[in-house]
């Protein structure tokens, strides 16, 4: 090898260095899926501490910095979703999920949490859902 072989490989070699460690670095700070660079205060991940699943994700739909929206996800699957339409702190609407992420019912809640309309997803032609049972207020 000539000494411009060697100078030309030491490049490489330096080169392939800086790659490989930048991308350790990379992935440390911002995790194995990049989770961590989404750091936004709208947005609550928590992980389950046993299997490090993701468990719920509460989100803020509007902004003001209070949680309206709660996921909740079991094998990285969305089982149920909680949501608060008038921001008074209590769930107003629960969704349940069946495989596949499909909706399966919703329920209207009132002040107290208690269900007071659940309705079943109709199909395409359909105006309205279908209500399966709807209380007297």
């Amino acid at each position: 090898m000539t000494r411009q072989s060697y100078v030309e490989f030491g490049i490489l070699v330096v080169g392939l260095s800086a790659a490989v460690a930048s991308g350790v670095v990379a992935w440390k700070v911002g995790g194995p899926h990049g989770e961590r660079l989404t750091i936004d205060p709208r947005v609550r991940r928590v992980y389950d501490a046993t299997t490090g699943d993701l468990t719920m994700i509460a989100f803020d739909s509007d902004g003001d910095l209070i949680f309206d929206t709660r996921s909740y996800l079991t094998k990285g699957h969305l089982v149920r979703m909680d949501v608060d339409e008038d921001q008074d702190g209590k769930i107003d609407r629960r969704e349940y999920f069946a495989a596949g992420e499909v909706l399966e019912r919703t329920e209207i809640l009132d002040k107290q949490g208690r269900v007071v309309r659940v309705e079943l997803p109709t199909p395409a032609v359909a105006p309205e859902p279908v209500v399966v049972r709807q209380e007297k207020p």
